[in-house]
């Protein structure tokens, strides 16, 4: 009988001519915030894209013979890139809903004072005032509290996925062999 998920891992082939180009050249400055080079990381999530969550990734590395030293390094600098990454797609996650919750707050405190508005219009007005008036004043609430609703509902997804892609990425073996 056949398993339906495959946990073998994904192999992920690079060659380079020098391992130094793996890694960010800003790397020893202060607000350097990764040590992987960016298109090198750009490459590895491309790499991900579309391949089956559930698998183990495995990251084939082969450089030059005299460059293997360096190459090791690129293990423990792909995990720390992504943990912080990680970390950083979690403030922001944090932040989102912060957010998103003022705005709830506010947009349900405009729909009831939109709901209260309209209660005084037809109080005091009742057929005087063309009822379309006294409605538009009720969607208008209603509008107020769509973007807080967007926010909470499906905003935060893209996010989320980000931070899971974030989290495999730091999970990637990488087997380093000379060229």
């Amino acid at each position: 009988m056949h398993s339906l998920h495959n946990n073998s891992p994904t192999a992920i082939h690079l060659s380079v001519d020098r391992a130094d180009s793996l890694l960010n050249p800003d790397r020893s400055l202060p607000w350097a915030e990764q040590a992987l080079h960016p298109g090198f990381t750009a490459w590895l999530e491309i790499q991900l894209d579309g391949k089956p969550s559930n698998q183990p990734v495995i990251l084939e590395l082969t450089v030059p013979a005299d460059q293997l030293n360096l190459a090791c390094t690129i293990q423990a600098d792909n995990q720390r890139c992504w943990v912080q990454r990680d970390a950083h797609i979690q403030r922001e996650l944090r932040r989102h809903f912060h957010d998103a919750w003022l705005s709830l707050i506010f947009g349900f405190g405009v729909l009831m004072a939109c709901f209260g508005i309209h209660h005084l219009i037809e109080h005091f007005w009742g057929e005087t005032l063309p009822r379309f008036l006294s409605e538009g004043i009720i969607i208008l609430g209603w509008i107020a509290m769509w973007r807080p609703g967007e926010m909470l509902l499906y905003d935060w997804i893209p996010l989320w996925k980000k931070r899971k892609l974030c989290r495999r990425l730091a999970s990637i073996q990488v087997r380093v062999s000379p060229k």
